[in-house]
């Protein structure tokens, strides 16, 4: 079969949500931002929809805007308000820093 053939591409899938799922549950009680990119909105919510139903505790996504300009920013606006066991509430001193390239325009 070659290569990008649908059926390959679901296992690619499926083997990526593992990892996704393990390092997630791996990271519990455990500060951690872990990035993910879908290349189409429909995969996007497919993978979140099954990403809450494996792992053994709840999780939060964020999706970032196009428009967004700062990643530190976006997810602090984003997160106002979230409280419950799967999220703690962090000051901007616990907080790592995070550094992320300044996207250029095309």
């Amino acid at each position: 079969m070659a290569s990008g053939q649908p059926q390959e591409i679901d296992i690619q899938n499926e083997q990526s949500l593992n990892t996704l799922v393990r390092a997630i549950t791996l990271a519990q009680n455990q500060f951690a931002l872990i990035l993910v990119r879908c290349n189409y909105a429909q995969l996007r919510d497919r993978i979140t929809i099954h990403l809450q139903e494996r792992c053994p505790f709840p999780v939060h996504t964020l999706t970032l805007p196009e428009s967004a300009k700062t990643l530190y920013t976006t997810i602090q606006t984003e997160i106002k308000g979230w409280s419950d066991e799967g999220m703690n509430q962090w000051s901007d001193e616990e907080i790592p820093s995070v550094s992320s390239p300044t996207p250029t325009s095309p």
